[in-house]
């Protein structure tokens, strides 16, 4: 097979993720039963990545037949939250609330099974907590995954397992085979600090950030502010592992764009004034201007897509660098290490303004 240097760094980038998946699921035989699941919700955009842009590289781009196909291709869209180019900010919010809670309620009542997290919780939103932090609901798993009938495999595990496996074949061609990398280190979450509760989602949406005139809006901003804790709480300092620093960025990314979107439909969206302060509070932390540029976008898009070509010549690539030399490109004078410093830093801001802001 004739590839391109930047092919070969897309696939060796590729089968990194791979290798984390599989070494997630793993490593998940050793873990409480909670807190796996509880990371495989959280982690399930990640894994959507991987198998969606994966297979734009991969040899018989079979990975979507018969498994997951829409489902798949909307949640790794959702990533983006109010960069969903088909919702926006009003779209995003107004399907939390007026579409997605109402099925969400209604469809779990007729047998939608879950894992053994949720399952007591099926009539209502359910949120989960880390050292008293809210780190995942119910309903924002649902707009992750998207809804639908395809849902159930997901959350048993068919989709993560059946798709890493397959990545992994494809990708054999590169290294012989893959492997799954030790991820135990990553997560450092204790299945002791980890809390249920089950509450009425319509009251608790109009009580929190933008108050009471905006449920909607609040309900994705909920969402938001869960992933961050997820982050803060259980994924602190492990950005030796390339994957989850990938992750990390995305996230954060995600997060300061969208709030910049949500700040410049100030109007439009109804904001406080007390919600004004606390976005130009987030949006002024630092790092987070680097990460708003026009390189730091750049790098997102390549972490997401796994497409090195714009700017970045083949002289450029560092086989032995992490990330191939793409952060020293990206972020002059950085290294790897520098940037998972600076992001932790950012991620611990971005919960604790978001958590006061709720």
């Amino acid at each position: 097979m004739n590839l391109s240097e930047f092919e070969k760094i897309a696939l060796l980038r590729i089968n990194k993720d791979a290798e984390f998946a599989v070494g997630f699921i793993k490593h998940g035989s050793e873990m409480d039963e909670q807190a796996y699941v509880l990371c495989m919700y959280n982690l399930y955009g990640l894994f959507a990545m991987i198998a969606y842009e994966g297979a734009n590289y991969c040899l018989r781009h079979s990975i979507h037949a018969n498994i997951l196909s829409d489902t798949l291709k909307e949640a790794r869209h959702r990533v983006k939250l109010y960069e969903h180019t088909g919702m926006g900010i009003s779209g995003t919010s107004s399907y939390m609330l007026d579409t997605l809670l109402p099925a969400h309620e209604n469809y779990m009542r007729k047998g939608l099974k879950l894992p053994a997290i949720t399952k007591y919780l099926q009539k209502d939103t359910g949120i989960t907590y880390v050292n008293n932090l809210p780190v995942f609901t119910t309903l924002a798993a649902s707009f992750d995954a998207g809804m639908g009938d395809d849902t159930e495999k997901l959350f048993n595990g068919e989709f993560i397992n059946k798709t890493t496996t397959e990545l992994g074949r494809e990708l054999a061609i590169l290294n012989g085979g893959n492997t799954a990398r030790d991820v135990a280190a990553c997560f450092v979450l204790d299945a002791k600090n980890i809390t249920e509760k089950d509450v009425f989602a319509r009251s608790l949406y109009g009580s929190r950030f933008n108050g009471r005139g905006t449920p909607a809006l609040n309900s994705s901003l909920y969402m938001m502010q869960c992933r961050q804790n997820f982050i803060e709480t259980c994924l602190a300092g492990c950005n030796q592992d390339e994957t989850l620093l990938k992750y990390k960025y995305v996230s954060a990314y995600t997060t300061l764009k969208g709030l910049e979107h949500l700040r410049s439909e100030t109007t439009q969206q109804e904001l406080t004034a007390e919600s004004v302060a606390v976005i130009d509070s987030i949006l002024a932390l630092p790092f987070a201007a680097t990460i708003l540029s026009t390189r730091g976008r750049q790098f997102r898009n390549i972490m997401v897509h796994n497409d090195i070509r714009g700017g970045f010549t083949e002289r450029d690539i560092m086989p032995s660098k992490k990330f191939y030399g793409l952060v020293e490109y990206f972020f002059s004078g950085m290294s790897s290490d520098n940037l998972g410093d600076e992001i932790d830093k950012l991620s611990s801001a971005l919960a604790q303004h978001l958590n006061t802001w709720s």
